[in-house]
């Protein structure tokens, strides 16, 4: 539980969101419980849903389909009011799955 508790701790502070995902590739390639990493991937779901959901982006609402990635982009460059920042999927994509994804084939 320590390590949850670090990662939380990263993703709540200005600066370090990108410390936070290294953490969590390093967490996941450590092969932590799958219950844990359902928490965490959970937490992150909720944090995005709460900012979509305060209306950060309102502006963006209308223009959902033409400004999607841009919607992502900015979402996740935001903290909610409970001061997490929001963790998008190309956030997990590029920090987290495609390295990891290649480390796999390297090593085959």
């Amino acid at each position: 539980m320590i390590k949850i508790d670090i990662l939380f701790f990263l993703i709540r502070r200005n600066g370090c969101k990108e410390k936070a995902l290294i953490f969590l590739k390093e967490i996941i390639q450590n092969k932590m419980d799958i219950r844990s990493l359902s928490f965490i991937f959970n937490k992150f779901a909720e944090v995005y849903k709460k900012a979509h959901d305060e209306r950060q982006f309102q502006h963006l609402d209308t223009h959902h389909h033409h400004h999607q990635q841009h919607h992502h982009d900015l979402l996740s460059n935001v903290k909610t009011s409970s001061s997490y920042n929001v963790v998008v999927q190309s956030d997990l994509h590029s920090k987290i799955f495609a390295p990891l994804s290649e480390d796999t084939v390297k090593s085959i």
